[in-house]
């Protein structure tokens, strides 16, 4: 009767929140205890997504081996990041579909790995023009503008292109940097409007949710801008592949949080699971699982493409030779003529301006 008491007493996490409820998640062992000794779908969800984990697990090793074949050092260092995305975020996801108190904290740090990578990457675009300075000039030379109507407005071919000069593609470098600030600060609020015992629902935190997600959409926007003007000058490298998945796997991230959010306080979709023996699952541990299994499903498609795509013989990323003048000596040039753009095994037969 004590234990009742003093359970009681303790203050709910919603106990400003009118009309809600306290979630409480199951530890562990009871938590695979009830999935053993229950009948639901969740237990063979469980199976297949763990038979799931371990194929990313095999595309994630193999496309690790192969990075390290690459010769320069820079480049080597940003793709171990970008192409072990799948891997760690996989991971945290099976964690918390076996430990369902972890996910809370865990999924923080999957966020912060997820916006890095996507950092990273941008990153490794510009490595390979040397500075913005040097892609709006080769930009120039070829052509090519700023193509506006990109994911996800790429169904508006009436918006314009714009000169790709420098200040443009700084601004939309910083659009696309900004997210990996503007996420963690979103959520370390959030986080901390549930500590402090507020309702999950307020205004505030709606605000923040979305706030999130539209500068999760704008880095998107902005990188996919950058990927479809230099998508001449890169397709042998596969990167834009590379940004492309990453890029799914932030936005999935986003949007499957918010709408598993969503799913979890409408009983309309899900509603608690009370078995015969007293026990039960809540609305908001099911939606959380189902959430990391179907984030789960998606690292495995993005770790096959980026396996099928990033790899010797297909990438031409694995041709560069090492720079002795790393992170200011250009990979893309082009020749005195103007001619279309090579990598640096190419442009040593040619003679070459590296600006």
């Amino acid at each position: 009767m004590a234990p009742d008491t003093a359970e009681a007493a303790q203050p709910s996490t919603y106990d400003k929140c009118p009309g809600a409820k306290s979630v409480v998640y199951p530890d562990s062992a009871d938590f695979l205890r009830m999935l053993a000794s229950h009948p639901t779908t969740m237990l063979p969800l469980l199976i297949i997504t763990t038979i799931v984990y371990v194929v990313i697990l095999s595309l994630s090793t193999k496309m690790l081996r192969n990075a390290a074949k690459i010769r320069d050092e820079q480049i080597r260092s940003d793709l171990y990041l970008c192409l072990s995305t799948p891997i760690v975020v996989s991971s945290i996801c099976l964690q918390g579909m076996f430990i369902p108190r972890s996910v809370a904290g865990m999924s923080t740090i999957s966020l912060a790995y997820v916006m890095f990578a996507v950092w990273r990457c941008v990153s490794l675009l510009f490595r390979m023009y040397g500075d913005s300075e040097n892609m709006s000039e080769l930009m120039i030379q070829s052509d090519i503008r700023l193509p506006l109507h990109s994911i996800p407005l790429c169904c508006c071919p009436c918006l314009p292109s714009l000169e790709p000069t420098v200040e443009k593609i700084d601004t939309l470098k910083f659009f696309v940097l900004q997210t990996p600030v503007v996420r963690m600060i979103c959520v370390v609020l959030i986080n901390t409007i549930k500590v402090e015992s507020y309702c999950e629902t307020t205004l505030a935190t709606k605000i923040l949710s979305w706030g999130g997600l539209a500068s999760t959409l704008i880095a998107v926007y902005s990188s996919s801008i950058f990927v479809k003007m230099s998508n001449d000058h890169l397709r042998r490298y596969h990167l834009d592949v590379l940004i492309k998945c990453t890029n799914l796997t932030q936005f999935m991230y986003n949007v499957l949080r918010m709408a598993v959010d969503q799913t979890a306080m409408a009983p309309v979709f899900l509603n608690d699971i009370v078995f015969d023996d007293g026990t039960l699952i809540e609305a908001r541990v099911q939606a959380d699982f189902w959430y990391n299994a179907l984030l789960i499903f998606t690292l495995a498609l993005i770790a096959f493409s980026l396996n099928s795509n990033i790899r010797p013989g297909k990438s031409a990323l694995f041709d560069i030779e090492p720079s002795p003048l790393a992170g200011r000596q250009p990979i893309i040039g082009a020749t005195r003529n103007c001619l279309p753009f090579y990598g640096a095994t190419e442009l040593a037969n040619e003679e070459t301006i590296l600006i």
